[in-house]
């Protein structure tokens, strides 16, 4: 009896079970069919059997037309043609190590078209596959049917599809690899001179996990350099921004940026030579330290100097005189400072600001003028920016603290500080008596039955109801 036994391997964990193909049987060979079949189990990498083969065996008489036989012949030939071509492409050592170590070379633009020729059979093979999908083949006996039925062509796809994914990645990793020059090939090692370039390169790796293939180990040169300071002397002018950031540079020639630490103190109010040093420590462990100085100078005098005595909630304006002395006061007026000694103390230099302010509680300020970082001097609040919508309340609390931190004074006083104190002006913050001489102004309080209500009472506009009065 000649017989022919199809075996048909599954990589990974999944086994296909191919029915027998016939040349000639009987009926009770039929019923052997399945005792004739074997299931192949086999691991991807151990390589004992590398393609499908036709077994023949003895037989003894018809049961089926020759032309039915071609038939069946044509349909199982073909599958094991597709099939075979498939196991091949796994086992294909040309596309598997593609980049192992033991046949790396820098000529990636031929493993590129590797890739591409391998894209172009996978494309046959699917076009094969898409054949055998659409051929349709019905038999009187049931039992072939059903034999040719249990051929899963759907896990072969599967297979082409992964191979086309593989490819893929293949393709970004040497793409990658042509357009970095940050590596090189030492002892079967890709080894890298940046951290940030080897990153990346391992990124890329992570994609190949759920495959079983060799690719070309790296590693970070061995990092025995200091990192590089770019830090000098800095100078700044009292009350001035201090920023470390932008004048100060830590790199390493392996990492990359590295943080600048900062270690020493500086008063920024105070003019004077402050020594601080700048530390950089890259990932290999190697330091570097460097000192500079920072030189805090004395601004060039304003015409103007103004005090806030924060327990006194009253604002003293000084006037440069001639010989040089902040000694003449100009103006004196109340405030209210921040609840709860929310304003701070210290030696501050104004910025200037804008003619309308938006103001913490979605309320808005006039002629606001910064002393430093959000702590501002503005009018009192508006409910918006409408000067006939004072919050007039907080008006009448003018001389003793109200706010969040801000100094709030009636609006012809803010508005003399915008137009007359540009930024730079030195401004102190402070708890104290009042100097000799000076009184605590009166304040202006606002009926609450006034039909004038919502405007400050000191606003110099003309359309002011109460410069009407």
């Amino acid at each position: 009896m000649k017989r022919t036994a199809i075996i048909i391997f599954v990589f990974g964990n999944l086994f296909l079970l191919f029915g027998m193909m016939l040349t000639v049987i009987s009926n009770n060979e039929i019923k052997k069919m399945s005792n004739d079949i074997k299931l192949v189990s086999i691991n991807v990498n151990n390589k004992t059997i590398d393609k499908i083969s036709l077994n023949d065996f003895e037989n003894d008489q018809y049961i089926i037309s020759q032309n039915e036989h071609n038939e069946v012949l044509k349909y199982l030939q073909k599958v094991i043609e597709v099939s075979t071509n498939i196991i091949n492409l796994e086992y294909d050592n040309s596309l598997i190590n593609l980049l192992s170590s033991d046949n790396y070379n820098r000529n990636l633009d031929d493993k590129i078209s590797l890739l591409n020729h391998k894209v172009t059979e996978i494309e046959k093979i699917s076009e094969s596959f898409n054949d055998i999908l659409n051929y349709k083949i019905q038999l009187d006996d049931e039992n072939i049917n059903n034999k040719l039925k249990s051929i899963n062509i759907n896990d072969y796809k599967n297979i082409v599809n992964n191979s086309f994914g593989l490819i893929e990645k293949y393709k970004t990793l040497i793409n990658y690899l042509k357009s970095s020059n940050d590596y090189k090939l030492e002892n079967n090692n890709l080894v890298f001179s940046n951290k940030k370039s080897f990153d990346e390169y391992q990124n890329i790796l992570a994609g190949f996990k759920e495959y079983n293939v060799n690719i070309i180990p790296s590693r970070i040169v061995n990092d025995n350099v200091p990192p590089i300071i770019e830090a000098n002397n800095i100078t700044i002018y009292e009350g001035g921004t201090l920023d470390y950031k932008k004048h100060t540079k830590c790199y390493d020639a392996v990492d990359g940026n590295l943080e600048c630490v900062i270690n020493g103190y500086v008063n920024k109010n105070n003019k004077g030579s402050y020594p601080i040093t700048v530390t950089a420590k890259d990932e290999a462990g190697n330091t570097t330290s460097k000192k500079i100085n920072v030189n805090v100078i004395e601004r060039t005098k304003m015409r103007y100097y103004t005090e806030i005595i924060r327990n006194q909630n009253t604002v003293i304006v000084y006037e440069l005189d001639d010989e040089g002395n902040y000694s003449k006061i100009v103006r004196v007026f109340l405030c209210s400072t921040g609840i709860g000694n929310r304003t701070p103390t210290g030696v501050f230099y104004s910025r200037k600001g804008n003619v309308w302010g938006s103001l913490l509680g979605g309320v808005y300020g006039q002629y606001y003028t910064v002393i430093t970082g959000s702590i501002l001097f503005h009018s009192v609040p508006y409910y918006t920016k409408n000067k006939g919508n004072l919050k007039y309340r907080e008006y009448n609390k003018l001389g003793s603290a109200a706010s969040a931190g801000c100094v709030r004074v009636s609006v012809i006083d803010a508005k003399w500080l915008y137009d007359n104190c540009p930024s730079g002006m030195k401004i102190k913050i402070y708890d104290g008596e009042l100097p000799s001489g000076v009184e605590k102004p009166k304040a202006i309080k606002i009926d609450e039955n006034s039909p004038n209500k919502g405007w400050d009472p000191t606003d110099p506009d003309p359309n002011n109801p109460w410069n009407k009065n």
